[in-house]
Parts: C-alpha cells; structure tokens; sequence
C-alpha cells in the first residue's frame, strides 16, 4: 500500500514539475494557452491513475468490512461508555452516603447498586455496613429522599 501511494506522489510531483517547467519555458500566446491546457489534462491523469487499476469489487468488499468493524467497535464503545456511567453514578452515591455518615458520626462501608431506568442510570439499592445507632435511621432517610433508593432496598448490616 505505501508503494503504490510512493509511486502516486512521485509520479504527481514529476508531472507538475514538467507542467511547471514547459508553462516557465514557453512565451505568452495561443501556445502557452494550448500546453496549459495540455499541463491540466496531464496533471489529472497523474491524480486519477491509481484509480485505472483499482479492484473495484476488492474495494466495495474492503469497504463492508470498514463498516461492520465499525459498527462492532462503536457497540462496544457504547457498552463500556454505559458501564463507566453506571460505575460513576453508584461511586458517587457511596461518596454522598459516607459523607452523610460522617456528619452523623457514623463509619463503616457502602456499596450502591445502579439500574438502568428512563435511560439513565439510578441508584436503585444500597448496601450499608454501620454499626448499630439511632442516627442510622436519619442516614436511611437521607437516603430515600437525596437518592431515591426506599428504605426498603437499603440492606443493613
């Protein structure tokens, strides 16, 4: 491949500079006039002839696999853009769930859980490890009003 785009330049260098070279050596006329013209035709078939021995069939084939391994990789793109998503919205929630615990003086561990709802992801259930207190019970709530996740999908231990 990098052959035949060598030979392309080369061969579009060469033909510009004896283009460039006759229209410099030839005086102002009906001459210069019909070697421009001819400069340009050759000038164009320098740039279009790597196309004359093109495999046109070879390149539609080349072309359909183009466009399926994109598809493939714009999927998989897709999917781990959505796992990111969904690791970014329960790290976040755990975050916001510690730090409600450490102002309520609690300490311990949390794991929240995202579902894929309305095109989005929400915190749908939480996992918490905080020994036992009454301001656990404020936690709860801070955490079915701010996250939306029930009390009864907080799983105490």
């Amino acid at each position: 491949m990098s052959e035949l785009l060598h030979d392309w330049v080369v061969g579009l260098t060469s033909a510009a500079i004896l283009v460039a070279c006759g229209g410099a050596l030839c005086e102002k006329g009906a001459v210069s006039r019909v070697l421009r013209f001819a400069g340009g035709l050759l000038l164009l078939f320098a740039l279009l002839g790597p196309l004359q021995g093109l495999d046109w069939e070879e390149y539609a084939l080349a072309l359909s696999e183009a466009r399926a391994l994109t598809e493939e990789l714009s999927g998989e793109l897709e999917e781990r853009n959505r796992n990111l998503e969904r690791l970014y919205i329960e790290e976040s929630c755990a975050a916001y769930i510690l730090d409600e615990a450490e102002k309520l003086g609690l300490e311990g561990s949390v794991e929240v859980r995202a579902r894929w709802m309305d095109n989005a992801f929400l915190p749908w259930e939480a996992t918490l490890s905080f020994p036992e207190s009454p301001a656990r019970k404020s936690l709860a709530g801070s955490i079915a009003s701010e996250l939306g996740i029930p009390e009864e999908r907080q799983y105490w231990q």
